[in-house]
Formats: structure tokens, C-alpha cells, sequence
């Protein structure tokens, strides 16, 4: 039993199964089985929400050294009990260069949240997570370095807008950029 079959049943509502079939693929030690449950019960894919047995298989997976793992246990800690566990648990995914971490933990360590404000620091993680494809880091540091140029404020805008449709997602815009768009 692989992880497709078990995405295959939930997507024919077979939820039961595919519970029961993850749950002994996470008792055999797949990671990434952990990481699914903690997912399915954390987003109610399971039934009913519920955070801590969302956590408790989140720590599993991040415990055997899985940086999604690590990822989302951190951020769940970050957001359910506390900035500083989460922090940790974020930084050792990073450290694995997982470049969704990396670009959470520049964004984290850019507004000092949970982290020590430092710019450098930020950016380094922003252009990590950059280098390895991660597209809204390659947009933020993008508008970083158009800011940096002190470009007209809607071409600036344009271009961040147009980086934003080559890598293929949505940007908020600011208040001005709205008004800009019509």
C-alpha cells in the first residue's frame, strides 16, 4: 500500500480506509503517512478537527528527521502553542533546505516574529528558498531589490505583478496597486 492508493481512496470518500491504511503504514514508520494523518485530522479530512492528534502525528513524522514533516509540526506548534517550539521545529526543516521553511522562517525573521528581527538573516533565507524554485520568495525579493532601485511606484507594482504570473500564483496588492488596476 503506497500513499497514492490511500490519496485515491479519499478522493471516492472511501475516508474509513484510507484512515485505517494510514494509520498501519504510519505505525510501520512511514513519514510520510504521519505527516497525512496529522494533516487529515488537522484539516478535518478525518471527521471532526482535532489539533492534538494533529500534533501528535506531525511530531512523529518531524521526530524521524522528515523536513515536511518538521515543517508542519513547526508550524502547528507556531500557531497552536507557542512561537518558540514552532520556531525550532521550523528552523530544523530549513536547515534541511525544505524551501517552504527556509522562506516561512525569512518572512518570520524579517517581521522579528518568534524569531530575532534581522534583515540579512531574512533575506539569505528568502534567496535559499528563491534558489530552490520557491516562487513567492523570488517575488518578495524581487520587490525588495525594485524597492531598493526606487522605480515609479506602478511600474514597480506592474513588474512585481508580472513576476507573480510567470511563476504562476496571485500577489496581495497594496491599497495604491488596487487603485492602479481600476
Amino acid at each position: 500500500m503506497q500513499l497514492g492508493e490511500v490519496a485515491a481512496l479519499v478522493s471516492q470518500d472511501r475516508r474509513e480506509e484510507a484512515i485505517s491504511r494510514l494509520r498501519r503504514l504510519a505505525r510501520e514508520g512511514h513519514s510520510r503517512a504521519q505527516l497525512y494523518l496529522g494533516w487529515m485530522y488537522g484539516s478535518g479530512e478525518a471527521g471532526e478537527i482535532d489539533h492534538d492528534v494533529a500534533l501528535r502525528w506531525y511530531g512523529v513524522s518531524a521526530a524521524s528527521g522528515d523536513p515536511v514533516g518538521q515543517f508542519y509540526y513547526g508550524c502547528a506548534l507556531f500557531h497552536l502553542r507557542g512561537k518558540d517550539d514552532g520556531v525550532r521545529w521550523l528552523q530544523r526543516s530549513a536547515a534541511q533546505d525544505y524551501a517552504p521553511a527556509l522562506y516561512y522562517e525569512g518572512l518570520l525573521s524579517e517581521r522579528g516574529e518568534g524569531i530575532e528581527k534581522d534583515s540579512e538573516h531574512a533575506e539569505d533565507c528568502l534567496r535559499r528558498a528563491a534558489e530552490l524554485g520557491h516562487g513567492k520568495a523570488k517575488v518578495r525579493l524581487r520587490r525588495a531589490e525594485l524597492a531598493k532601485r526606487n522605480l515609479w511606484a506602478p511600474v514597480r507594482r506592474l513588474m512585481v505583478l508580472w513576476d507573480a504570473f510567470r511563476f504562476g500564483f496571485t500577489v496581495d496588492l497594496e491599497p495604491d496597486d488596487k487603485n492602479m488596476l481600476g
